[in-house]
């Protein structure tokens, strides 16, 4: 069970279709906001209504109603959609984030400052809005709140070239020319092509006297604008471009890029849009350079920092994608995206318990980030913790019920905690969804085979079969129905066609071997469980039931080296210990027999036959005081345990 990681920066190319007449306010709301990214805000406004005239208060409807809206130059229908989400979700930050941008538009300064501050308050990492409410309070006349915010979006962003540049604008109102100078060079060393603290530094230089130099600097300010001005017209053209690229005409899009460079060559937009489109058609090592290309003219960049991170982690170079990802969270400190895509990667290290904590930091800023929610529940599945898994799987289907992936995992979590009930609702609501999955027919099986209802079960296994001959789970759980029902000749057939398909099931070898030594054939059982385990040496259970039959059939020094093989890799097994002492004992190898006994018993103290076969054992050495101690703890051991039953 790998996590899913969809790729939210490489979106899906296409049309979008039309909502089907049963889609649920989840779907209809990313429907919205695919049409909103593609500019198609008609389609958008469709959607969006619908959702809500299904869900009236459903938050994040009326969000990106609000950012259509808004781009719609409706600034106080958008207003009115902002405040219908924070009324439908008290804790929506971006919803406070738009508010506040709504209102500031409007005028009403005071009112977005205190929009500000309480999205602040939900996202308190958000380096980005902690600069726009410095802007506010710059603008409301509070310097000292001012410089106290862009501050704090300092310390989370030592390199913002906007914050810098408001630390400047502050000093500059105080007087303060010469620490006005400094911060302004922080900001153009920060974003040298930005063409406002270029004028500012003239400004405070003309106000120190230092003529000549603020002549030299108007000039380079002025040179500044004139490559700013051109690359507000690349900028606008690339937007384009990546609207194009949404819909899918790569080559319209690709001539827009074209056009583009032409205007600024060293546009940094242009060669992020050229990765994009590049990785759109699978070709990432073609896509890398172009990321690289971008960061390279724009180290500020955050979307070409996340598009390389994705394709260098699909080339599986985890080590300079988490070097990426670092780069983004040095920038954009708290991203949910990058702390979700460094889980990503640390599961697939190995290192799980690493992953939860990325994903859960992803999901302390973004709640509704269903990737992290998603991966979260994954990685607990993983590590064993079915129950806690159950939490972060529904809120993910809460938000997208279509979610047939997260809700097969629900599923899984629930069969591990013996749940067939709950399983097998999730199951069949997932096949209503998505009839084509062999995954969850499969699970459907069996836990209706855990139910009882071997019938139904019969019928999905071969479902499954019919539409993959090669899953070499159906033919074992079909051949052990089978044979439960007498038919052994079928499960035979059953079991060798899972191992021709997956030569490592070893369910499947102990299966047929179990069959065989059943029907009087150990040897057969025995040269098949021998060739299992040297086409699979680690998989040790096979080892275990090697060595069980081996002693079975009187092989017994053999049997003893299987059962010692089998304890150096898993020396607490108290019931391979115990037959390894059965087997010294059949043996005559009497001393070595009663440790392993009495090694078996210690990690067993429950375990009523080896205290039998000691006292047995002990008879035989003479030793009738321990022989006598051992039956008696047997006795009682039997009582205690015949009373619990």
């Amino acid at each position: 069970m790998a996590p899913k990681h969809r790729t939210p920066f490489i979106p899906g190319q296409g049309p979008l279709g039309t909502p089907s007449a049963d889609a649920t306010p989840e779907e209809l709301a990313r429907l919205g906001g695919d049409y909103l990214e593609r500019g198609q805000l008609s389609d958008a406004v469709f959607a969006l209504r619908l959702a809500l005239k299904r869900d009236p208060r459903h938050a994040e409807s009326h969000y990106l109603l609000g950012e259509v809206l808004a781009e719609k130059d409706n600034v106080p229908g958008a207003i009115k959609e902002y405040r219908e989400a924070i009324e439908s979700d008290p804790d929506y930050a971006d919803a406070y984030f738009g508010l506040a941008w709504a209102l500031e538009t409007q005028g009403q300064l005071s009112e977005a400052i205190t929009a500000q501050r309480k999205g602040l308050s939900l996202d308190p990492e958000n380096v980005q809005n902690h600069v726009e409410l410095g802007t506010m309070l710059f603008f409301a006349g509070n310097l000292d709140g001012a410089a106290s915010t862009f501050k704090q979006a300092l310390f989370l962003d030592p390199e913002n070239a906007v914050a810098h540049q408001g630390i400047g604008a502050i000093l500059f109102e105080k007087g303060s020319f010469e620490q006005a100078c400094e911060a302004f060079r922080k900001a153009i060393e920060a974003r040298p092509d930005w063409s406002l603290p270029h004028h500012d530094l003239a400004m405070a230089l003309s106000c120190l006297n230092k003529t000549a130099s603020a002549q030299l600097q108007t000039r380079i300010a002025q040179q500044v604008e004139e490559r700013e001005k051109l690359r507000e017209q690349a900028d606008q053209i690339v937007l384009e471009a990546h609207r194009e690229h949404l819909k899918g005409d790569d080559a319209r899009a690709e001539a827009r890029v074209q056009e583009a460079l032409a205007i600024a060559p060293d546009h940094a937009p242009s060669y992020r849009m050229r990765g994009m489109i590049v990785a759109s058609r699978e070709d990432l090592e073609g896509a890398v350079p172009l990321f690289e290309r971008a960061l390279s003219l724009d180290p500020q960049d955050v979307d070409a920092r996340s598009h390389l991170a994705w394709a260098l982690e699909q080339l599986g170079r985890l080590d300079e994608a988490e070097e990426a990802i670092r780069g983004l969270l040095r920038r954009v400190p708290g991203d949910s995206w990058a702390h979700n895509h460094l889980g990503w990667i640390r599961f697939q290290q190995g290192r799980l318990d690493e992953a939860i904590a990325e994903y859960q930091k992803a999901l302390s800023t973004n709640p509704r980030n269903l990737n992290a929610l998603y991966n979260l529940g994954s990685a607990l599945i993983e590590l064993g913790e079915f129950a806690e898994a159950i939490g972060p799987l529904r809120a993910a289907l809460k938000a997208d019920p279509a979610d047939t992936e997260a809700r097969l995992h629900l599923a899984w979590a629930y069969e591990q905690q013996g749940e067939w009930e709950v399983a097998i609702r999730e199951l069949k609501q997932l096949l209503e969804l998505d009839a084509d999955d062999v995954d969850a027919r499969f699970e459907l099986a069996w836990s209706l085979e855990q139910t009882g209802d071997q019938e139904a079960a019969l019928k999905l296994y071969a479902e499954v079969l019919r539409m993959d001959p090669e899953h070499s789970f159906a033919h074992n759980n079909l051949g052990s129905l089978l044979e439960r029902r007498g038919d052994r000749r079928g499960a035979e057939k059953e079991y060798r066609l899972a191992i021709n398909a997956d030569p490592a099931n070893t369910n499947a070898h102990h299966n047929l071997a179990n069959l065989l030594a059943a029907k009087g054939d150990r040897k057969a059982a025995l040269k098949q469980l021998t060739a299992a385990l040297e086409a699979t040496p680690d998989e040790h259970e096979l080892r275990f039931s090697v060595a069980h039959l081996l002693a079975e059939m009187g092989r017994l020094k053999e049997a003893v080296d299987e059962y010692q093989a089998f304890l150096s890799h898993f020396p607490d097994d108290a019931i391979a210990r115990h037959d390894l002492a059965a087997t010294l004992h059949e043996l005559g190898r009497l001393d070595e027999a009663a440790e392993a006994y009495r090694q078996a018993l210690e990690l067993d103290p429950g375990f009523v036959e080896g205290y039998e076969h000691l006292g047995v054992l002990l008879e035989e050495m003479g030793d009738r005081h321990g022989a006598h101690e051992a039956q008696r703890t047997a006795q009682r051991l039997a009582r205690i345990q015949g009373d619990r039953r």
